[in-house]
């Protein structure tokens, strides 16, 4: 059976489809990494995303059976780890703190470069690599210093990226696994596509997003999945415990209240205050004359602080101007997943 080509186009009939069997959609981890798919796992600033991905290579090259719970169904893939941000002595520190968490065995299969300097391309150099090492998995942390281009508000400078990393996996047969950063600010509006660094290009040409926050507990982060072409996949936010000590991240659970772990601080201690000094059941009028006497408030602050703790979950309206406080409470017990 021959299939015509058409310049870019490769033409399949409807008779010749009926006679194609479609390759199934292989995955590397489960929910978490399909098998040769653009994919990104994108973070706000000091959430751990880069102990995130290098813990996940590592995992993956040592025949681990799971990473944050998530089954490894491709084991003992050969790995090359891509640092272009921290340099060579800091990405050799994180994986002897990481290897010790580890029976660590994969050394074989588990390879590492660290670019120098800030300015350069790194994809022809990334080729010779790639030629070297073989890997069947790259991850290039972080996006943003893989090229000279530094403004990813264009999408003119995202396509000259996303066409190397397709480039890439087209001639190489590898899996490619971005690392990248979040805008700042809309901390509040949870983990969503629309908080990437980069233009809509970005989101359009990935096929499988992976998000990842820190929180107002240091020790928790929360993770989703917002995107996958590859698969169906949960809605849920992970909680990811960080242990500080060891520098190892771990599955804790399923948040079902995660909005109240990306209050800030300074708005989260003045809500507890408030809440504090009302009771269960409340008026609006009760509300104001409250927070104007012991946060020393508006009343046009008290009602905006009224609805954005009724959004978060904190209180519910029982009727026109009554309110009545829930069982949620700042600190909570997340469901525990299983394996």
């Amino acid at each position: 059976m021959e299939i015509d080509k058409i310049g870019v186009f490769e033409v399949i009939t409807g008779i010749e489809a009926e006679q194609l069997e479609p390759k199934p959609t292989e995955l590397i981890i489960d929910k978490l990494l399909p098998k040769g798919f653009c994919s990104i796992f994108a973070g706000t600033t000091g959430c751990n995303k880069s102990y995130l991905a290098m813990q996940m290579g590592m995992q993956i090259a040592n025949g681990d059976s799971k990473f944050l719970g998530f089954e490894i169904q491709q084991k003992k893939l050969n790995v090359l780890y891509v640092d272009t941000e921290i340099g060579k002595d800091e990405m050799m520190r994180r994986y002897k703190r990481i290897s010790k968490n580890l029976d660590w065995t994969g050394m074989g299969k588990f390879n590492m470069i660290s670019k120098v300097g800030l300015l350069a391309d790194i994809w022809d150099d990334l080729d010779i690599a790639v030629e070297r090492f073989k890997p069947e998995l790259i991850i290039i942390d972080c996006l943003y210093n893989s090229s000279s281009e530094k403004d990813y508000t264009k999408s003119s400078n995202i396509i000259k990226i996303t066409g190397k990393i397709t480039d890439l996996m087209n001639r190489s047969g590898a899996t490619v696994l971005g690392v990248h950063h979040f805008n700042k600010g809309n901390t509040d509006t949870g983990l969503h596509k629309d908080r990437m660094s980069g233009a809509s290009a970005l989101q359009n040409w990935s096929e499988h997003i992976v998000l990842f926050s820190d929180t107002n507990d240091t020790l928790l982060r929360l993770m989703r999945i917002v995107k996958s072409r590859a698969i169906d996949y949960p809605n849920d936010y992970f909680g990811i415990a960080w242990n500080a000590d060891n520098h190892f991240l771990s599955m804790k659970g399923i948040v079902r209240d995660w909005r109240k772990y990306i209050i800030g601080e300074d708005k989260k201690r003045k809500w507890e205050s408030a809440l504090s000094n009302i009771s269960e059941s409340f008026r609006t009028n009760e509300w104001v004359k409250s927070i104007r006497l012991n946060e020393k408030k508006s009343e046009r602050t008290a009602k905006a602080w009224l609805k954005e703790i009724e959004k978060v979950g904190f209180i519910k309206n029982i009727n026109h101007g009554e309110w009545e406080k829930t069982k949620m409470q700042f600190i909570e017990d997340i469901e525990e997943v299983a394996g």
